[in-house]
C-alpha cells in the first residue's frame, strides 16, 4: 500500500511538468509564410503555404499560393536534419499559374510550371523557424522542346538566371 501511495505521489508531482505532446506521430503540419524575389525582377514575391512533414523519412510536402502566380506543391527531401539545422535539397514540384503570370520565361504561355529547389531551415524557437529556399519554375520540357526546338536551350537558361531566393517563416 505505501509503494502504491509513494508511486502516486511521484506520478503526481511529474504531472506538473508534463509536457502535452505527442512525440510518438510521425506527421507535423505547419504554416509557411515567405517573401521572394529575384534578380532579374526586381519586385517582391508573397507565399503563403501548409507543410506537411514526416519524421522518420526526412520527407514534406509544401502546398503553397504564389500571391502573383498562382499554386504550388513541392516535396521536399531532407538531407541534413542536426539539432536546429535542416536541409533539403532536389525538391522537385509542379506550379500552376492560375492568374495568368508565371514566376520565369514570361514569354512562353503555359498554365503549368515545373519546380525544382533546395533551402534551409533553422529552428528559432521551439515552435518557428527560419527558412531560407531557393525555387527555379520551368516550363513543360516537352512543351518547349516540340514548339521551340533548338531556342528550347536558351528559354532554360533564362530560367534558370530568373529563379528566386525566399526569405520566410515555418510555424509548426
Amino acid at each position: 500500500m505505501a509503494c502504491l501511495a509513494g508511486a502516486l505521489v511521484l506520478s503526481h508531482a511529474g504531472a506538473a511538468d508534463a509536457h502535452f505532446r505527442n512525440d510518438s506521430d510521425p506527421f507535423l503540419i505547419g504554416g509557411h509564410v515567405a517573401i521572394g524575389g529575384g534578380a532579374s525582377r526586381p519586385y517582391v514575391f508573397g507565399q503563403v503555404g501548409l507543410r506537411l512533414s514526416e519524421r522518420h523519412v526526412f520527407v514534406a510536402l509544401e502546398l503553397s499560393s504564389l500571391m502573383q502566380a498562382g499554386f504550388a506543391a513541392d516535396f521536399l527531401v531532407y538531407l541534413v536534419k542536426v539539432r536546429r539545422v535542416q536541409v533539403h535539397l532536389i525538391d522537385p514540384g509542379v506550379g500552376w499559374n492560375a492568374f495568368g503570370y508565371t514566376l520565369s520565361t514570361p514569354d512562353v504561355k503555359r498554365s503549368l510550371d515545373l519546380r525544382l529547389g533546395a533551402g534551409v531551415e533553422v529552428r528559432l524557437r521551439r515552435h518557428a523557424s527560419l527558412t531560407v529556399d531557393w525555387k527555379v519554375s520551368l516550363p513543360d520540357p516537352g512543351f518547349v522542346i516540340t514548339h521551340y526546338g533548338d531556342y528550347g536551350k536558351t528559354i532554360f537558361l533564362d530560367a534558370l538566371k530568373e529563379s528566386t531566393l525566399w526569405l520566410g517563416v515555418l510555424f509548426h
